[in-house]
């Protein structure tokens, strides 16, 4: 998708790492199937639906940062 690989260069600018990078694509997209949804697409309530799932606190921290 346009959209990620555009944030994907733009978090390579910014100096993040790959690992880090891979992450936050790799937590996007399961964002983006989790919700059914495309990019733009992408409303409040899907990020807070993905959120609200069962998970570690630093799991949820982690997408918090992405």
């Amino acid at each position: 998708m346009k959209i990620l690989d555009d944030w994907q260069l733009w978090m390579r600018a910014q100096g993040l790492s790959e690992r880090t990078i891979d992450e936050r694509l790799a937590t996007m997209r399961h964002l983006l199937v989790y919700s059914a949804t495309t990019p733009l697409g992408l409303a409040p309530e899907h990020i807070q639906a993905y959120l609200a799932r069962e998970m570690m606190p630093a799991t949820r921290a982690t997408y918090h940062a992405s």
